[in-house]
């Protein structure tokens, strides 16, 4: 989990069937702005905040049944 600089959203991941998604949520309520997903095998990885209202993140790639 990484809060944004100003402290208002915290971006984490999600892991959902097996897949590895990016969630960022809005503080204090807890409650969900957005979630980003990537396709063929790859996950999100590694988190960073860029700017309030950017984010950078690292990929994974899956490969059978080990990340």
């Amino acid at each position: 989990m990484v809060i944004s600089p100003d402290g208002d959203r915290l971006a984490t991941t999600l892991r959902v069937d097996g897949r590895v998604l990016l969630n960022v949520l809005q503080l204090p309520s807890l409650k969900p702005i957005g979630t980003f997903g990537l396709r063929d095998g790859r996950d999100v990885e590694d988190i960073y905040w860029a700017t309030n209202d950017r984010i950078l993140f690292g990929l994974s790639y899956r490969s059978g049944d080990e990340e």
